[in-house]
């Protein structure tokens, strides 16, 4: 009987820090918890389909406002479901649901996100719209590329040019430089005084680049990254309805396997827009990644999906 009990609290406790590969043999994360010491905490929670993929993902954001009396949190949750070639969304603002924003999204045959909307329902029946768009090379992310567009007059019009956050990936290792994609000022002269939808697609191919350089950079380890989500850059996420149009990369769902940003090797330092950190790591006894830490102002936690 004893022998019996002794071999079952074995495998209970194998069971315990075992934790569930992807076909790619990568440890699969189901929660991770970022805390900061100024106002920003947020959850994230993965769960995944029989075949081990990402099925749906709960982003919880919360935002402490210090600056009132008395002070109180402001929570943002978004629960986001892959059905088919979209994505399911439904918000909710402390609890209770939110349709401010409506979100559109749409999959590629290699299942990679390759363009989301997000509209802006606002006063006076006024309509945003918020637009990604997602450009790839052999399954790779390499561009993001951001436009604004409203209804005026019965039509889309556009803001001028088009934001762009470049991806450079060098032996799995990642950095990310801003770009703009500016009208000529004899554009600007032609489709004053509104950028329609259709003078928006006649321009593109005109556009003038800007490279405004790297804003997101890392020194990189020799020590493999072995879960399947990034760790790197989501100390700068937003809430999903005030990402995007930023000179870092603020949405959860770019480090995703839904778009792919995710580097090989651990990094050890970061530099943010001219902001730089070191990055250490924490481990359990059996060598998971369980917390990273970002300066000593900022800090992720990890679980994993048990085997």
């Amino acid at each position: 009987m004893k022998k019996v009990l002794f071999f079952t609290l074995c495998l209970l406790s194998v069971n315990l820090y075992s934790q569930r590969l992807n076909s790619d043999g990568l440890k699969m994360v189901s929660r991770i918890s970022y805390e900061s010491s100024v106002r920003i905490h947020y959850d994230v929670d993965f769960k995944y389909d029989s075949n081990n993929r990402l099925k749906q993902l709960v982003f919880t954001y919360t935002y402490r406002n210090l600056g009132v009396r008395p002070r109180y949190n402001t929570v943002n949750k978004d629960i986001l479901t892959k059905e088919g070639n979209t994505i399911v969304q439904k918000s909710y603002l402390d609890g209770k649901p939110y349709n401010r924003f409506k979100y559109v999204y749409k999959f590629g045959d290699n299942s990679k996100l390759i363009h989301f909307d997000r509209y802006e329902y606002a006063e006076m029946h006024r309509v945003f719209r918020r637009s990604n768009e997602f450009i790839y090379a052999n399954d790779i992310i390499l561009e993001i590329q951001d436009t604004f567009s409203w209804i005026e007059n019965g039509q889309w019009c556009y803001a001028d040019g088009i934001g762009g956050n470049n991806i450079k990936f060098i032996d799995g290792c990642w950095s990310s430089n801003k770009k703009y994609y500016n009208l000529t000022l004899e554009q600007i002269k032609k489709y004053a005084p509104l950028y329609t939808e259709e003078e928006f697609y006649e321009s593109l191919p005109y556009l003038r680049q800007e490279d405004y350089g790297t804003v997101i950079s890392f020194l990189y380890s020799d020590t493999i990254n072995d879960t399947n989500i990034c760790l790197n850059g989501l100390t700068e996420i937003k809430e999903i309805s005030g990402s995007g149009n930023d000179n870092v990369l603020s949405n959860i769902l770019y480090f995703t396997e839904w778009v792919g940003i995710r580097e090989k090797y651990l990094a050890t330092k970061m530099n943010i827009c001219g902001t730089k950190y070191d990055i250490t790591y924490k481990y359990d006894t059996k060598g998971n990644i369980i917390e990273v830490n970002y300066g000593n102002k900022m800090k992720i936690r990890i679980e994993y999906v048990p085997e």
